[in-house]
C-alpha cells in the first residue's frame, strides 16, 4: 500500500487543481455503510461526490475513514480504481472526500484517466 502525502497545509488544500469530471463511485465504511452516485470534480488529492443511492449512511460524518471506488474508463478498459479516504465536509454540494492512500498503481491510473479528459 502507498500512502499519499500531501505536503500543503490544510489553508492551501484549495489550491489543488479539480477538474469538472463526472464518473460513477461507491463508498463504503462501517456498519455495512454503502453510498453509490458520482463525482462532481475530482483532483490527485481526492473528490467531491454526490450520492444518489445509500445504505446506512445516517451517521456519515466529517473525519470518517472509508474506502472510496472510482469506476475508470482507461484505454477502452474498465479500471475500478480503489482509495482509503478521509471524509472531510458534508453538505448540500456533496461530500468533500481526502485519498488518504490506494494501492500501488491507484495514483498512476487516477493520473492517467484524468490526462485522457483534457
Amino acid at each position: 500500500m502507498v500512502v499519499f502525502k500531501n505536503e500543503k497545509n490544510v489553508e492551501d488544500r484549495r489550491e489543488d487543481l479539480r477538474f469538472p469530471i463526472k464518473v460513477k463511485a461507491a463508498l463504503k465504511g462501517e456498519g455495512g455503510m454503502k453510498c453509490l452516485g458520482t463525482t462532481e470534480n475530482l483532483s490527485t488529492t481526492g473528490a467531491l461526490f454526490n450520492i444518489s443511492q445509500s445504505t446506512n449512511a445516517d451517521d456519515l460524518h466529517d473525519g470518517q475513514m472509508c474506502t472510496f471506488a472510482l469506476m475508470l474508463t482507461i484505454d477502452g478498459q474498465h479500471s475500478p480504481v480503489v482509495f482509503n479516504c478521509r471524509i472531510m465536509h458534508i453538505s448540500e454540494r456533496g461530500v468533500g472526500i481526502r485519498f488518504v492512500s490506494g494501492e500501488e498503481n491507484s495514483m498512476e491510473l487516477l493520473e492517467a484517466f484524468m490526462v485522457t479528459k483534457f
